[in-house]
């Protein structure tokens, strides 16, 4: 039991410590919009360790969970915008657990397409 408490604590300390370091990323999501909070995010995503990203992707998670089906679309066709200019990995992250949501609420504007290695990638049409 010793083994497994000494592990438990370690990763209990880690997750802190990126929570930590993912404070700032984390304060815009929760006190913004779902957009602001993702411009903050991918602006700062680059400075953030592996860890700290995962810290806040959580927490911009929680915010999808409880925002309206209209802020989380306005997000998506912002965060998937900026991935579409430019070529933003962050904002491409983002915009798939943003359309993730809308799929899951039927949401008719965003649209799934699958990838040849099987992943499914959620877009917006033209037009819309």
């Amino acid at each position: 039991m010793g083994l497994f408490s000494a592990i438990s604590k370690a990763m209990q300390a880690a997750q802190e410590k990126a929570e930590l370091e993912a404070a700032p990323v984390i304060r815009q999501i929760d006190q913004n919009d779902l957009s602001y909070g993702g411009e903050k995010f991918c602006a700062m995503a680059r400075q953030l360790s592996p860890s700290a990203r995962t810290a806040a992707g959580r927490a911009y998670q929680r915010k999808i969970d409880v925002s309206g089906k209209n802020e989380i679309y306005q997000a998506f066709e912002q965060m998937y915008g900026r991935y579409q200019q430019r070529g933003d990995t962050m904002a491409f992250a983002l915009s798939q657990m943003l359309g993730k949501k809308l799929a899951q609420d039927e949401d008719s504007r965003v649209k799934e397409k699958s990838n040849d290695d099987g992943s499914k990638t959620l877009y917006l049409p033209r037009g819309y």
